[in-house]
């Protein structure tokens, strides 16, 4: 089954943008932070910004705690 696109333009490839592929996947991290700590108010505090930084560029101990946060 043809969508209206395909129709339109049968030749055309669909291509996937890094870029929105890591920010829709931020955005869902940070909604799925959000609700753990709803569900348990004050015993999980998860920071915000070690789920947003790439593995190599954290310490050791925030890997660490990362991990256990996973």
């Amino acid at each position: 089954m043809q969508t209206n696109g395909e129709a339109l333009f049968p030749k055309a490839k669909v291509m996937v943008d890094p870029f929105h592929v890591i920010a829709v996947s931020n955005k869902r991290m940070d909604e799925a932070r959000r609700i753990e700590q709803a569900v348990h108010p004050g015993k999980v505090q998860i920071p915000k910004k070690i789920f947003l930084v790439g593995r190599e560029m954290l310490s050791k101990e925030k890997i660490a705690k990362l991990d256990a946060l996973l």
